[in-house]
């Protein structure tokens, strides 16, 4: 298990740095310039060259990767070139409100898919299964972020039962106020970030149950006259929720992921916003900071799921260890 672990952490070090190596580069061959929005006609080059140099930008490529990899191994990633202030404390603030989003979403659609896998597994072939299975493939099918904008318009323009963004109103109080008011400011987002992992949670454990359910200690706890709500409980349920734990690392970056596009539709200020905000503005270590969150977030995700994996399923152990 240890030589298991060990093998997949190195191999998850070597590919978070290439990734990083291959933004960097990717980033600095696009075109336009960061210190444009800085540049005006009646600005002497003198103060140009200085701005450069303020950010680092008159040192060689190489010169300004290695600043960037000894940054980032110390979780400095620079100052922004927009915000001027530095990236870090700017994440920081962004990240809480990103984990807040995601986290609720990822527990709200294992709950509510879990559910309706399980109900659509006992109600095989009959209208509700089909039913499921329909809206299922329809929420997995819809573009989030067209999907965001229908609800934005049903309920908060046409219905106003909702806000249609931020992640509270201005003018809110402290006390039970402030949660209520953000409660109702993250019920869109979360139900629009949750859908399409809802759908595939579903499908996933319906499958699951159908298959635990055709296997033959189950039919001969039927034959025997068990409870049915017993042999659900205690031997289907337990059994097809263990596949569902190693999908915990592969949900969680993309979360991350959907989440861009939710907070900017949704003015949610978390990582997705600024980090949309900061492309346009081309502002490079903000960028790059962003990318380096993701890419640990996708590399850790996996890194989890397989260890999950391998707790649950004793073979990959021993294949490893072989």
């Amino acid at each position: 298990m240890i030589a298991f672990i060990s093998k997949r952490i190195v191999i998850s070090l070597v590919l978070i740095l290439a990734v990083m190596t291959f933004s960097f580069v990717l980033m600095h061959m696009a075109p336009g310039d960061p210190t444009a929005m800085y540049i005006r006609p009646e600005i002497a080059p003198k103060v140009v060259e200085s701005i450069r140099h303020q950010f680092g930008l008159d040192q060689s490529l190489w010169q300004q990767y290695v600043r960037w990899i000894k940054e980032c191994s110390q979780f400095e990633f620079g100052t922004s070139f927009t915000h001027l202030r530095p990236v870090r404390a700017i994440l920081t603030e962004a990240l809480r409100n990103t984990l807040q989003l995601t986290l609720i979403a990822f527990l709200f659609q294992m709950v509510i898919g879990i559910l309706l896998g399980i109900y659509a597994a006992i109600k095989e072939h009959s209208w509700q299964d089909q039913a499921i299975q329909s809206g299922l493939l329809i929420l997995y099918s819809i573009p989030g972020f067209w999907l965001a904008l229908l609800a934005i318009t049903l309920f908060s323009l046409k219905l106003g039962w909702l806000p249609s963004g931020q992640m509270q109103a201005i003018n809110t109080s402290g006390g039970w106020h402030l949660w209520l008011n953000r409660i109702q400011h993250m019920i869109l987002p979360v139900i629009i970030l949750s859908m399409p992992f809802i759908a595939y949670t579903a499908r996933f454990m319906r499958e699951s149950v159908l298959r635990i359910l055709k296997q033959d200690y189950i039919r001969t706890a039927f034959s025997y006259g068990l409870p049915k709500r017993r042999i659900l409980g205690r031997y289907v349920l337990k059994n097809a929720l263990m596949p569902q734990v190693t999908l915990i690392g592969l949900y969680l970056p993309f979360l991350f992921g959907g989440a861009v596009v939710i907070e900017h539709i949704f003015a949610w200020p978390g990582v997705g916003r600024i980090t949309v905000n900061a492309i346009f503005s081309h502002d490079f270590p903000l960028i790059l900071a962003s990318n380096f969150i993701a890419t640990v977030t996708v590399v850790v995700g996996n890194l989890i799921s397989d260890m999950l994996y391998a707790v649950v399923d004793p073979r990959i152990r021993h294949q490893s260890h072989a």
